[in-house]
């Protein structure tokens, strides 16, 4: 008897092909699958690449075809890619039109509406202080390999990819969030990076010659395309206000703060006022842009139109509050959303003139009748969080304070200890410490500006200036020893389970002590005095450095204890993972010690001395670069990149021997400056 032969298949699901059994192609699930018990892959066309019809720009030695069938293949191209243009312009009318019908803005105080569907047209590139990086790397070459590609991917396409649907009922449809959504939101609800591939317009796809559709794989960079969301935005916003809104509640907020809990004033004070201030609500959704686009670079203009336009806003804020009509926490709580995260989008912006605004109406509030005004909610949390900026900016502002004309020097006063201390998400647990080190930045920069305009003396106390400097130096050195940095037991439970306490007391241990070694490499006699004669280091910082430290290998006495003292203080931040909250206050910490990591300048007559003090230092730099480059990735990563420059450039003078390698004078020096917190 004559055996039947079969038909061989090869559209079966993926399955049935590894182990070569014959699939019924029955869908959704093929039989072999359901008996199985598993879940059926599903089945997509076979598709091949054929370069038997393949056009070459230059002359081959192939035999050519014909002048009208290769005319005919011209224009059935041509053809066939019309249609897809216009099934593609079809999708996008009707998601724009259901998804601008579907969104709505919160209503500011005033009254005033914002408009939510912001159509990404030509005219967002209008913005002044818009910054163009990230769509240099968007190739139109991209866009038409996806042209080339739309007739031969499947319906199910590629994982993460959404295609163009020509139903408008498949639109997506927005829904709005409470108040309440954000203390309980869960972030796998959402996929805050998943974009729309959209076809751009006939003219950019016909701009291709053959040649260079042919050079590259088409698939090979369709995946990769794919991978890391290069696909081109949208004419229509595929965003929505509430997408950035939820990535701040969910993302942002705990990396703008050094824990995140139900007690983080910037989730629960921003929960209650967003839905009703503009301001607010465009300055979240700037932080949620700009830190999506630390991986997908293309977002970064969207997130400086929405800088500008939380910045008109701010500004009508102003006038109401000035008129009365407009709580001075809403202005402030603006300020601080927007003035900190100005070096997210450049690095170099410092958002000084938020800082400016902030200290003028703290000042009018702090000078006014407590009794006719109306009171500050959470005014603790606007006043330390206004002393740790003025910290930040005393360091890297163009112009520093100068001193106040007969006032004198002021002996800074310890406030006594609170039963339990409250973290706040940008100080952390000691604010004290952060007034000292806003002190001790403000002298750097006045004693540096100084020697910019006049010559250096041959004795420093010759000068007014340099007495009063050192004067109010002795101050604070004195104060940053008396304070007292408390116990696990003295800080209140913040429920946040990926920060210790532990992280933040390592940090404030490690803030004083910056402090005190900044004090020391501008008085250097300062520290020979509190050498003693046994060798050891007078103060906070002698009684925790405990361990000897070899001298011999450095020239300079000092130098080797500024070196000794870095590392000490590298190392209280060497157990804090990456993962705790708290690696939001380390920035000024890893750039104020590494400038003083200098490598032993005096061969010995023993190497294993010398190769154990030369060992130390490069560990404690390869920690820093390497702990930068975490904190880049976990945060917006410009001011990181831009620190790691510094640092960078500070070691090279180290090692080349030059005088100016400090910090502060590599990042004037070069324009460098940018916010390290």
């Amino acid at each position: 008897m004559k055996r039947t032969r079969f038909t061989k298949s090869h559209g079966g699901c993926s399955r049935c092909k590894a182990k070569r059994m014959k699939c019924d192609e029955t869908k959704p699930s093929c039989r072999a699958c359901i008996r199985a018990g598993v879940e059926c892959p599903g089945f997509a066309p076979q598709f091949r690449w054929s370069r038997k019809h393949e056009k070459f720009s230059q002359p081959s030695q192939q035999a050519k075809p014909s002048q009208s069938d290769e005319s005919g293949t011209v224009q059935q191209s041509v053809a066939e890619r019309s249609e897809v243009s216009d099934q593609a312009s079809s999708s996008v009318e009707h998601f724009g039109d259901q998804s601008s019908g579907g969104l709505s803005e919160p209503a500011a105080s005033n009254g005033t509406t914002f408009d939510n569907a912001m159509p990404m047209d030509a005219h967002i590139f209008d913005w002044l202080d818009m910054d163009m990086t990230g769509f240099d790397d968007l190739s139109m070459s991209m866009i038409q390999q996806s042209l080339a590609m739309a007739d031969y991917l499947p319906p199910t396409g590629l994982p993460g990819q959404d295609h163009i649907q020509a139903d408008p009922s498949v639109a997506f449809q927005a829904t709005s969030l409470t108040n309440n959504d954000h203390s309980t939101y869960n972030g796998s609800d959402r996929d805050p990076h998943s974009h729309t591939v959209t076809l751009q317009q006939q003219t950019a796809s016909d701009s291709v010659s053959p040649s260079q559709q042919t050079s590259s794989s088409p698939a090979a960079s369709g995946l990769l395309g794919t991978f890391y969301r290069l696909s081109q935005p949208s004419l229509t916003a595929r965003f929505s206000g509430e997408h950035f809104v939820n990535h701040y509640f969910t993302e942002v907020c705990s990396l703008y703060s050094c824990f995140d809990s139900p007690l983080n004033p910037f989730r629960t004070i921003v929960s209650n006022l967003w839905n009703s201030s503009a301001t607010i609500y465009l300055s979240i959704q700037s932080l949620a842009v700009a830190h999506i686009a630390n991986h997908y670079l293309y977002m970064a203009p969207l997130g400086h139109v929405k800088r500008s336009q939380a910045w008109k806003s701010l500004q009508l804020d102003l006038r109401l509050h000035r008129a009365g009509k407009l709580p001075l926490e809403n202005v402030l709580i603006s300020l601080f959303l927007l003035g900190l995260s100005s070096s997210w989008h450049r690095p170099s912006d410092l958002g000084l003139k938020y800082l400016f605004i902030s200290r003028n109406l703290v000042q009018t509030h702090l000078r006014s009748d407590r009794a006719s005004q109306q009171p500050l909610p959470n005014e603790a949390f606007y006043l330390d969080a206004l002393m740790y900026w003025e910290m930040l900016a005393s360091f890297v502002d163009p112009i520093p304070m100068m001193t106040f004309p007969g006032y004198g020097a002021p002996i800074p006063q310890v406030q006594k200890d609170a039963p339990q201390i409250t973290p706040h998400p940008w100080a952390g647990i000691n604010s004290e410490i952060h007034f000292a080190l806003a002190e001790v930045g403000r002298l750097l920069r006045r004693r540096r500006r100084s020697r910019m305009y006049t010559s250096p003396p041959a004795n420093e106390r010759e000068t007014p200036w340099c007495d009063d400097d050192e004067q109010w130096a002795v101050h604070l050195e004195q104060y940053l020893d008396n304070i007292q940095i408390p116990s696990e037991t003295g800080v209140v439970d913040y429920q946040d389970e990926y920060t210790p306490k532990s992280d933040l007391l390592e940090i404030a241990a490690a803030n004083r002590y910056i402090g005190l070694l900044e004090l020391y490499a501008a008085f250097p006699h300062w520290l020979e005095k509190r050498i003693t004669s046994t060798g050891k280091l007078s103060g906070s910082i002698g009684c925790t450095l405990t361990a000897p430290v070899d001298h011999s290998g450095y020239t300079d006495a000092v130098d080797s204890w500024l070196c000794a003292i870095a590392v000490h203080i590298l190392d209280h931040l060497k157990d804090i993972a990456i993962s705790s909250a708290a690696c939001r206050l380390q920035a000024l910490i890893l750039v104020s010690c590494a400038s003083q990591l200098r490598f032993p300048d005096r061969q010995l007559p023993s190497d294993e001395q010398q190769d154990s003090r030369q060992g130390q230092v490069f560990d404690t730099r390869e920690f820093v670069e390497s702990r930068m480059l975490a904190l880049s990735r976990k945060y917006p990563q410009k001011q990181y990149l831009q620190m790691l420059d510094i640092v960078k450039e500070s070691w090279q003078r180290l090692d080349d021997g030059s005088p100016n390698a400090h910090w502060l004078d590599v990042a004037h020096e070069n324009g460098w400056q940018t916010m390290m917190g």
